[in-house]
């Protein structure tokens, strides 16, 4: 505020500084969508799909015990002792189970990707990991294949 006299009057100027900025709704005005195992079964997978994650998730408690599942909106991982550890991730589709393997690119591997006949969608030398589409059938004819790169891929993450 800034006051002036002219002559015998007094004139007042009012300066904005800061207005309120609205940055979004309040969070009891927002509805938030719940990311649980029924979000996955009912909107983005099916409930065959999530049940080849929980496969997997056996797979990994085989060889580290305590691994459950960490329930996002876009994506499945991993949780520990109340710690996240992303070393795979899970992405439950309709038909199929898409996976990403943290690995570092490696010949060897990608040859037994391939071997194995796992899709791959495409080819993983440039990426940190091997993203892995697969079906159904895959987890009991490739299981002990997919329960490797699993553990390989947790000792990579310590």
């Amino acid at each position: 505020m800034e006051a002036r006299k002219v002559g015998d009057n007094i004139g007042l100027s009012f300066v904005t500084i800061l207005e309120e900025i609205n940055l979004g709704a309040d969070d009891q005005d927002e509805k938030l969508e719940i990311t649980d195992r029924n979000y996955w079964i009912n909107k983005r997978g099916s409930k065959e799909t999530v049940e080849m994650t929980d496969k997997l998730i056996d797979f990994i408690n085989e060889f580290s015990s305590g691994h459950k599942p960490n329930y996002t909106k876009f994506y499945i991982g991993l949780m520990n002792n109340e710690q996240i550890n992303n070393f795979t991730q899970f992405i439950p589709r309709r038909n199929r189970l898409n996976v990403e393997i943290k690995l570092p690119f490696s010949q060897e591997i990608q040859d037994k990707i391939e071997e194995n006949g796992l899709d791959m969608g495409y080819d993983n030398r440039y990426n940190k990991a091997y993203r892995l589409r697969l079906a159904p059938k895959d987890i009991s004819l490739h299981g002990e294949f997919l329960k490797d790169l699993l553990r390989k891929a947790y000792e990579n993450s310590k």
